[in-house]
This record gives structure tokens, C-alpha cells and sequence, in this order.
């Protein structure tokens, strides 16, 4: 997985860029093998002073393209925020072609989804280890508070 950071207005120091890969690693590490690449978009707006003014746009490329972009005050939380949303995105989108997968025959997902052979049997056999309900976000076991 090759992760690329671009930033516009904002300094990319040593701990940002190590913040920035240990949240992407968090997030994505189960889904490496699938992912291309990941490019994170840092942006400092100064059009509104009253609204949160920075911006965090993450882009994941699979077979297809994920896209999510989180604002906030705060540059580690717009980070966090994009990347807790950016993995659910990737989930259901993986998700959705193990199902597609299921209901068309390979040469008509592979027909639409463009992926070659090596790809799609790369896809299967980690689908396999992992199995399909280790894709969905798992919810807390915390007891409910009465």
C-alpha cells in the first residue's frame, strides 16, 4: 500500500507525517492487500474565520475510487475523523463486491469491475482467511448503562 501526503498551507513536520501514517495504518491494515494506494490531502482555508478552517481529504484507490473529507479547528482530529470514515467506506465498498461476486458469474465481475484474474483470486483467498463478517465494523462488547 503506498501512502502519498499532500499538503496546501499547512507544514508537514516529522510528527504529522508519523501521526498521519500510524492513523492509516490503524485504519486500513486489514485491507492492504486490496489497496493501491492511499493519498491524504491536508488543506488550511482562510475564507471563514468562524468555521472550522482545516481540512483533511483522504483518497483510497482500490479497483475503484474512495473518497471522504473531514473538517475541523483541530488538524490531528480532521485527520482521525477522515480516517475512521475513509476505512467504513472501504469496508462497505469491499463488501459490496464480495456480494456482487456472489451473484455474477467471474467473467461478469470481471467485466465490470475491471480487475484481472491474478486479482480477483488474490481478492478471494483473503476474503477466505478472513471471512465476510470480519469486514464489518465490530461494535463495542461494552455492557449498555441503565
Amino acid at each position: 500500500m503506498k501512502i502519498q501526503l499532500k499538503a496546501d498551507g499547512i507544514k508537514i513536520t516529522k510528527a504529522l507525517r508519523a501521526h498521519v501514517e500510524l492513523r492509516i495504518g490503524f485504519a486500513f491494515n486489514r485491507f492492504a492487500e486490496q489497496i493501491k494506494s492511499v493519498t491524504i490531502h491536508l488543506l488550511k482555508s482562510e475564507e471563514h474565520h468562524s468555521k472550522p478552517n482545516k481540512y483533511c481529504r483522504i483518497q483510497v484507490s482500490l479497483h475503484r475510487r474512495v473518497s471522504v473529507q473531514a473538517t475541523n479547528s483541530n488538524l490531528l482530529a480532521a485527520i482521525d475523523s477522515a480516517s475512521v470514515r475513509a476505512a467504513n467506506s472501504v469496508a462497505r465498498a469491499i463488501e459490496r463486491d464480495n456480494e456482487l461476486l456472489k451473484c455474477l458469474s467471474k467473467e461478469e465481475f470481471l467485466k465490470k469491475t475491471k480487475l484481472s484474474k491474478k486479482k480477483l483470486h488474490k481478492r478471494n483467498t483473503v476474503a477466505d482467511r478472513k471471512g465476510p463478517s470480519k469486514l464489518r465494523k465490530k461494535r463495542s462488547s461494552l455492557p449498555h448503562r441503565k
